[in-house]
């Protein structure tokens, strides 16, 4: 599996997460939430 696919399906798992259980705090999260909480 090429690194572009994986990374295209961690997108999708995370949006289906937002979208569905998250909702409500989508709007809430900064643009950059990934970087941070890998940062941490």
């Amino acid at each position: 599996m090429k690194i572009d696919n994986i990374l295209e399906d961690l997108k999708a798992i995370t949006q289906e997460i937002l979208d569905n259980q998250l909702k409500t705090h989508k709007n809430e999260c900064p643009n950059n939430i990934t970087d941070l909480v890998f940062l941490e």
